[in-house]
């Protein structure tokens, strides 16, 4: 895995975390086929099927800083959202997946620790999360709480303290054990059905990512 940062051009990497179903792919096909002419992915959405092994995704964009344009390939990695004791004898676990990768995913520069609005279990369940990807935490790491299905408002079970708890919470659990952290927390809600937020999900990838850089070359 090359890190490159030549010509305002660099390469970041992207782990979207949480339990199964809560459209961690859905996240990186909506951005990779993203346009603001367009306001519903529902057959693109549609077509997901269930993450079974390491799916990736190669998404350019482009952030300014000082007035100067800089190339930004975001590499998402994502994993499956099944846990060791799911029972799913035909899909391999995130901790089997992350086993058979840990030689290939040398940095990782932000994690989105993904939940849905609509299940407050998957929020909950963002405690496992912690856990489990705290090994392939460095000192530059950025993390953003990242909710969807942020369109079925009738259906919300997560309220904004809790997303402000949690944000706490995951910023702590990582200085504990990262003790020399420099990076970031934030949070974002995003609809994929609509792209709703996508826009500022891209702001906030490109500009950690960036950000990770300088920190940790």
């Amino acid at each position: 895995m090359m890190t490159t940062m030549k010509n305002n051009e660099l390469t970041g990497y992207v782990i979207p975390i949480g339990n199964g179903a809560v459209g961690k792919t859905s996240i990186a096909r909506v951005m990779s086929n993203f346009s603001t002419k367009l306001n519903n992915y529902e057959t693109l959405i549609n077509s997901v099927s269930k993450t079974k092994n390491l799916e990736f995704e190669f998404i350019p964009t482009t952030i300014r800083i000082a007035d100067q344009p800089h190339k930004v390939l975001i590499q998402l990695l994502i994993p499956p959202g099944q846990k060791e004791d799911a029972g799913d004898q035909n899909s391999r676990s995130f901790n089997q997946v992350m086993n058979i990768f840990q030689f290939y995913i040398k940095r990782v520069d932000v994690i989105l620790f993904t939940y849905s609005l609509s299940s407050r279990e998957s929020f909950n369940d963002l405690m496992f999360w912690q856990t489990a990807i705290k090994d392939y935490v460095n000192e530059a790491t950025h993390f953003i709480l990242l909710g969807t299905h942020k369109d079925l408002i009738e259906n919300v079970e997560v309220s904004e303290d809790q997303i402000l708890n949690g944000l706490k919470y995951l910023e702590n659990e990582v200085k504990n054990c990262c003790s020399g952290w420099k990076g970031k927390c934030t949070h974002l809600e995003v609809s994929n059905l609509t792209g709703e937020n996508f826009i500022k999900l891209f702001a906030y990838l490109s500009g950690a990512i960036y950000r990770s850089r300088k920190i940790m070359p």
